[in-house]
């Protein structure tokens, strides 16, 4: 979420002779403090909501919707919607050291309204004095008095981790947004969780090669392990699903590089201090039970600093007589924007691990990476993901087909065509659920593997098109989400009618 967007989002929350502020999260509900609105909870009045954003003052008239006195927050229902985009929520707690920033309208500014930056010193897994976050302001941006930015919004990582409540001393205490959940889910306002790409997520069975892959890592001596396999066929799943039948594995966590997995892309994410901060707050959650704080460095410094975590590593998992895995997904990605990144990356990684530790790098093919990772592994260090199987191709298809579309023609026609390809079976149940016959499901390639075959036939016919390729060219360039609303207004008639033809036909599957 952008700087600009949270601004504007942020508006002043008045009641009585209280003031503070608020954070717009769907089009008609402002979150904010409790304790601003408990006057007007109080006599059952009206609360005065303002935003000014541009040019232009907006006072709009609201009403409570909901509060929790113990938690000190509140939902505000506005008279009408607003044309404003609403600020994200994630309900994942920042690492210590974090940069965040906040606007708000503490009752010295009222009328221009203050931005603060600073770092977040502290979290908790419980709240004390009502927070769980504790923060600390830049001195350029401080102030006197604090008064006023109750409820304002903490933003890291371009998205709401939590509302500001007190001022403690020199720094300022807020509730997570996490601790919110079950508050905010009563409304139906969604929080972003770091699980949700797969908590919900229907898998295809890997059982078989879950074994083979367990057996294959206990067999190696402590080191690096390559997962190969086509574009596709479910190396990012694995690596992110992966739990272990043998007892004797533990899994550490997944570092991935393929971009829906992440918001920063994957040149930022081989930055050595990107991943020695993910590296640093896994051990030390897996120490201490909470994570560490974000460190600077130079290069040099990094590379020995990850190896101490490694080595720490190394003591844990040798304690408990296991093995540890860590995964680091997507290598190819990293090449793809940068080469240079890439061996920087690498050479993050000592040449040989301490005992009890295992990382697995995954990538199409291991000859592509030999000459960077040097004497680090060698082919008989490389294992390859394989097809589905023929069962569990079958048994994913009867489970996620809705009923009146799976027919054992629909699913033999599915099985023929995609030879256990995971991406391409998603693909063709997408296509069997919005309606599509089996005519048109025999008119689709034998892709042997290669994914990039469907996406030949799709574009051939994609780019007899102009409209259509326009419509693409303009999606893709786009930095962000935007509602649909708002992106049909720089569309042309023509491509309006292909939005709204393939947007009816998402909503029917």
């Amino acid at each position: 979420m952008l700087d600009t967007e949270t601004k504007v989002a942020t508006c002043k929350v008045e009641c009585g002779g209280e003031s503070g502020t608020g954070s717009l999260i769907t089009p008609k509900i402002v979150l904010t403090a409790f304790h601003c609105v408990a006057e007007a909870i109080a006599s059952d009045s009206d609360v005065s909501v303002t935003f000014n954003h541009s040019s232009m003052t907006s006072e709009l008239k609201a009403r409570i919707l909901s509060y929790d006195k113990v938690l000190d927050v509140a939902l505000v229902e506005l008279e009408v919607e607003c044309d404003i985009t609403p600020i994200k929520l994630s309900g994942l707690l920042p690492q210590g050291g974090s940069r965040f920033y906040s606007y708000g309208w503490p009752v010295s500014k009222l009328t221009m309204g203050h931005r603060l930056e600073g770092s977040i010193i502290q979290t908790f897994d419980r709240p004390k004095l009502g927070s769980n976050i504790e923060v600390s302001i830049d001195e350029e941006l401080s102030l006197s008095d604090y008064q006023g930015l109750s409820g304002a919004a903490v933003v890291c990582n371009g998205a709401c981790i939590g509302v500001i409540r007190i001022s403690v001393e020199k720094t300022i205490g807020a509730i997570s947004i996490d601790s919110l959940y079950d508050f905010l889910n009563e409304y139906g306002v969604r929080v972003e969780t770091n699980d949700e790409g797969y908590k919900y997520q229907d898998l295809a069975s890997r059982a078989s090669f879950n074994e083979e892959f367990d057996r294959f890592s206990i067999a190696q001596e402590s080191c690096y392990i390559f997962l190969s396999g086509a574009h596709g066929i479910g190396k990012s799943t694995f690596c992110e699903t992966y739990i272990p039948i043998d007892s004797n594995l533990e899994r550490l966590g997944t570092y991935s590089f393929t971009p829906s997995k992440n918001s920063k892309n994957a040149t930022q994410l081989a930055q050595p201090q990107e991943f020695f901060n993910w590296l640093n707050m896994q051990v030390s959650i897996l120490i201490t039970g909470t994570p560490g704080r974000k460190e600077t460095g130079d290069y040099s410094e990094l590379i020995a600093k990850t190896e101490q975590l490694f080595i720490k590593l190394s003591e844990v998992y040798s304690s408990k007589n296991v093995k540890g895995v860590l995964f680091i997904d997507g290598l190819d990605e990293i090449e793809r924007q940068s080469a240079e990144a890439l061996s920087k990356f690498i050479g993050l990684l000592p040449m040989t691990l301490p005992h009890g530790l295992l990382i697995v790098l995954s990538a199409p093919n291991y000859e592509q990476f030999a000459t960077r990772l040097g004497n680090r592994l060698g082919n008989d260090a490389c294992i390859s993901m394989p097809a589905l199987t023929d069962n569990s191709v079958r048994d994913f298809c009867y489970r996620t087909i809705a009923e009146e579309h799976a027919s054992s023609k629909n699913v033999s026609l599915i099985l023929e065509r995609v030879q256990g390809h995971p991406l391409y079976l998603r693909y063709l149940i997408d296509l069997v659920n919005t309606g599509a016959s089996s005519h048109e499901l025999k008119d689709l390639p034998l892709i042997d593997g290669n994914i990039r075959k469907y996406y030949d036939l799709l574009w051939l016919k994609l780019k007899e098109d102009n409209d259509a390729v326009n419509l693409l060219a303009l999606a893709v360039r786009l930095r962000c989400g935007i509602p649909i609303n708002h992106f049909t207004t720089i569309l042309s008639s023509n491509e309006q009618s292909i939005l709204v033809r393939e947007h009816a036909n998402k909503s029917l599957s």
